[in-house]
């Protein structure tokens, strides 16, 4: 099998009406509240289905938003500012009454109802003036060539055939050029028009829950298999199995399960480390959909193990990201903003991961490395003095590190150093060989928490 790159470009009329909608009375939300998302480890979109009139948008950025609102992906929207995959806003908005609630046929699970999307549509070019349209361009192919014995039944010609592709003009070619609808962005704005006057009453936002509507809490079955603890959210209700009370305590303080940080909770007794419970906790009815966890668990824990605590600021490990030899390439400002995972090349060491960037500052370099990062969820400090956008690519294998062992004894500025045995380097062995950048433990003050007391058995549930 070959593989050939053709871009094909059809030009379009642009009429000035966003497609998918309606010239003489495009569909609109009663009302909306668009506003800037807050700070989130997430970088995906988390969606409140349709209910009571209201749909929410949480941690959403543009290209998120156009994906919605035009049922395409991200990979076929282009054009644009370079920040549309990293800005990220809340949207809250509510339908006008009677609204067809159903998604259309055979949609994505996720998919929203017809008139949502075009009430989307309206919202974009309304409040961050987007204008895009359509373009044809044609994405890589593989040319099928026949082996040595064809093994296929004839078709009788009947029914459609299922694929659409345009043959090569060049007689030599066996690439299959593939064409595929594109949305093409030419304008959007940063900064959303301000909400409407009353948009507080009319859609008031959800309070923080901060305790579980309804809980139950007990020791896991001692006959459970041990490392098959499970945490995740499922439907309204948060579900912990077989997890320590220090995990439990560490997810409750911590700002959200992908910050999880052991240096920042201490006092936590022994018992607790290997005392193992089952958790199941059900939001409050009307809970956003990105409700943190931490605070409701907080208040279960202080109700039923009777937890007490205090905050005091001491020294604590952190990364830290300095300048070495750069080898990274300076990013056309113009570039779309954006890191993303990819597959590693055939032949990698086991656990290989590959992460390329583009358009990046060293601080957005350094929230990146965070979820990346060994040892038990640092904080990721920019101390390189590098300014502007960065275009590189990142291999590294991902190599367990345990928490007690992310510095060894008598180091003061130093960072694990071990190489993986597959022959792959680690992250921070990458950063520095690859894009000529260190990543340095060191001590910092920090608030921490202090566990003042703890009742071994919780309350009756």
């Amino acid at each position: 099998m070959t593989r050939k790159f053709t871009r094909i470009v059809v030009l379009t009329v642009f009429s000035g009406v966003a497609f998918g909608q309606s010239a003489d009375a495009p569909a609109r939300f009663e009302i909306a509240d668009v506003h800037v998302s807050p700070p989130s480890p997430y970088t995906y979109m988390q969606v409140n289905p349709l209910r009571a009139g209201r749909c929410e948008f949480h941690n959403a950025s543009i290209i998120d938003l156009i994906g919605a609102a035009y049922d395409v992906k991200a990979e076929k929207i282009v054009g644009g500012p370079s920040w549309l995959e990293m800005d990220r806003f809340d949207v809250i908005a509510k339908v006008p009454a009677g609204t067809k609630a159903e998604a259309a046929p055979g949609s994505a699970p996720d998919a929203q109802p017809d008139a949502v999307k075009d009430m989307l549509q309206s919202l974009l070019a309304e409040r961050f003036k987007l204008v895009l349209h359509k373009d044809t361009r044609s994405l890589p192919g593989y040319a099928l060539t026949v082996g040595k014995k064809l093994q296929l039944t004839k078709a009788d010609g009947s029914g459609d055939t299922g694929c659409r592709y345009q043959p090569s003009t060049d007689p030599g070619s066996t690439a299959v050029r593939y064409a595929c609808r594109n949305v093409s962005m030419d304008r959007v704005n940063e900064k959303p028009t301000a909400n409407p006057t009353g948009v507080a009453e009319v859609l008031p936002i959800a309070p923080v829950p901060t305790a579980f509507e309804v809980a139950t809490i007990k020791p896991t079955d001692p006959d459970a298999k041990p490392n098959t603890g499970t945490t995740g959210l499922v439907g309204d209700r948060w579900i912990f199995r077989n997890i320590t009370l220090e995990n439990l305590i560490l997810v409750a303080l911590s700002p959200s399960i992908a910050q999880v940080n052991e240096d920042l909770v201490t006092g936590v007794p022994g018992w607790a480390k290997t005392e193992k419970f089952d958790l199941d906790g059900k939001k409050p009815a009307g809970a956003a959909a990105n409700a943190r966890v931490g605070p409701m668990l907080r208040s279960l824990l202080e109700d039923r193990f009777k937890m007490k605590s205090h905050l005091e600021e001491r020294p604590v490990f952190v990364y830290v990201l300095e300048t070495g030899k750069s080898k990274m390439t300076k990013a056309d400002p113009a570039s779309r903003t954006h890191c993303l995972s990819s597959a590693a090349p055939a032949g990698s060491p086991p656990g290989s991961q590959v992460l390329k960037c583009q358009n990046i500052t060293m601080s957005q370099l350094a929230e990146q490395i965070r979820a990346r990062a060994p040892g038990p969820g640092w904080p990721v400090f920019d101390s390189t003095a590098i300014v502007g956008g960065w275009d590189f690519t990142l291999t590294w294998v991902r190599t367990p590190v345990a928490a007690n062992s992310a510095v060894e004894p008598g180091q003061s500025g130093g960072a694990p150093v071990a190489s993986d045995p597959s022959g792959g380097l680690t992250l921070i062995e990458a950063l520095d060989k690859q894009l000529g950048l260190k990543l340095k433990a060191q001590k910092r003050p920090m608030p921490v928490t202090v566990i003042d007391h703890l009742e071994q058995k919780p309350t009756d549930n």
